[in-house]
């Protein structure tokens, strides 16, 4: 050991390749902290001071990852976040989502859960646990992810109708005309626990989606009903899965406009 200190290209080197990371933070002193931090170690830092302007920058260029402060003004990092998930196109590549905040209770957590967030980190931020968080992300992206295939499977569909291509357009028609009104019902089941009520809706979302795909949308979707059947459901694992398919339906929707 020389007793040198490792630079920056020598810390990135020992966790993964740099990421290119986008810090939402409405505090100049933060901004400028945790900036330095990840700037030490090889990362690249977009800063932007609200969530408005995150959206914006996202606009601009690919991101590995989101560090988005939740108290901010013009627009917090839950509305962000929500407005990510929706507009996220690639629900084979999930940008990763981290809730910077000084509220860290179960019910906060639960919160950024439902608007998107992966993560939690407390403020003030620990470094250590910073780096855990950007680390995993590294992880991740070492593993390799294969290109997601398409959602929507036209060959089946149409041989599911016999070939018939205007009748499979008339459907998609329902989709797109009905799937608004049952996301928002899923949404508010789960913001009131109604177990009950969210059986039914994800067992109708079932059977809309299973119309046109039997891949990892569908897949999901089952893993939602199964956890709506539990006695006692685990509402942390439901967030979550929740996230990926609507993230999933977004991607569906798209496929069917572009290929109908």
């Amino acid at each position: 050991m020389t007793g040198e200190p490792d630079g920056p290209d020598a810390s990135a080197r020992a966790a993964g390749a740099p990421l290119r990371i986008l810090l939402a933070e409405d505090s100049a002193i933060g901004r400028k902290l945790v900036s330095r931090l990840l700037e030490a170690r090889g990362h690249t830092v977009v800063a932007a001071e609200d969530g408005a302007a995150a959206l914006a920058c996202l606009r601009e260029g690919p991101f590995d990852l989101v560090l988005m402060d939740i108290e901010m003004p013009r627009m917090d990092g839950v509305e962000a976040a929500a407005q990510i998930r929706r507009r996220q196109t690639d629900a084979g590549l999930r940008l990763p989502i981290v809730a910077l905040s000084a509220h860290d209770t179960p019910g906060d957590r639960e919160r950024f859960l439902r608007a998107g967030m992966d993560d939690t980190l407390a403020k003030p931020i620990d470094r250590e646990a910073l780096f855990r968080v950007v680390e995993r992300v590294q992880a991740q992206r070492a593993a390799g992810r294969p290109a997601a295939p398409p959602l929507f499977q036209r060959a089946e569909a149409l041989e599911r109708l016999e070939g018939d291509l205007e009748l499979l357009r008339e459907v998609a028609g329902l989709l797109r005309r009905d799937l608004p009104q049952l996301r928002r019902r899923i949404e508010d089941g789960w913001r009131r626990r109604d177990v009950a009520d969210l059986r039914l809706a994800v067992h109708s979302l079932k059977g809309m989606v299973s119309a046109f795909t039997t891949g990892p949308l569908l897949a999901r979707v089952r893993d939602l009903e199964a956890l709506t059947k539990a006695l006692a459901p685990d509402w942390e694992a439901w967030g979550r899965l929740r996230g990926d398919v609507e993230g999933l339906l977004d991607q569906l929707l798209i496929e069917l406009r572009e290929q109908l």
